[in-house]
């Protein structure tokens, strides 16, 4: 590699798709960390107004999504940020801090390592679960995409879903409850 052409990413490099990663592509992958690090969600606020929003569970987390459009942060200089924010939980019924931070550790380099397809408008909470900590790390990645996949694929059928029903809405009784008893 040559210093005139750009870093790969980690996905071209294919971090999720093999085993162990060899040092060589930590050291190239290290050099595109700040460009590829997801923004964060920091006050209790944030994580409150998306523990409001839908949820969608795995065995490895559950997780919780909000749209930013109908958050009442308006002046909050982070609302202004383009793309999706992430924030981590895991309660102490997991572990001790040490299980704790190897988990949200293991999930922010997962997020940062994979095409996570978050929308921009979005924030997300990950509440992580104990399998979090000993499951392999492709399948973490895995489940985080194919989860936000799942998430926002049942957002859009239910607005669909919504839209259609008032549409046919005749604002009637049905038969059987409309017929008057004698």
């Amino acid at each position: 590699m040559t210093g005139s052409q750009p870093p790969a990413s980690a996905q071209s490099l294919g971090i999720l798709a093999s085993g162990p990663v060899s040092p060589s592509i930590l050291s190239r992958t290290s050099q595109t960390r700040s460009s590829q690090t997801p923004l964060r969600l920091k006050k209790r606020a944030q994580f409150l107004h998306v523990a409001k929003g839908t949820r969608r569970h795995c065995e490895t987390f559950t997780l919780q999504s909000a749209s930013r459009l109908s958050e009442a942060f308006e002046n909050e200089s982070a609302h202004k940020e383009q793309g999706p924010r992430f924030g981590l939980t895991v309660t102490r019924k997991i572990g001790n801090a040490v299980v704790r931070n190897k988990i949200k550790r293991r999930l922010r380099e997962a997020l940062r390592l994979t095409n996570h397809g978050g929308r921009p408008d979005c924030d997300y909470v990950i509440v992580a679960r104990l399998p979090a900590l000993t499951c392999d790390f492709v399948r973490l990645g895995q489940d985080l995409q194919r989860t936000i996949r799942q998430l926002h694929d049942s957002n859009q059928k239910r607005s669909k879903a919504n839209s259609n029903s008032g549409q046919n809405d005749t604002h009637s009784r049905p038969a059987a409850l409309s017929s008057t008893r004698t």
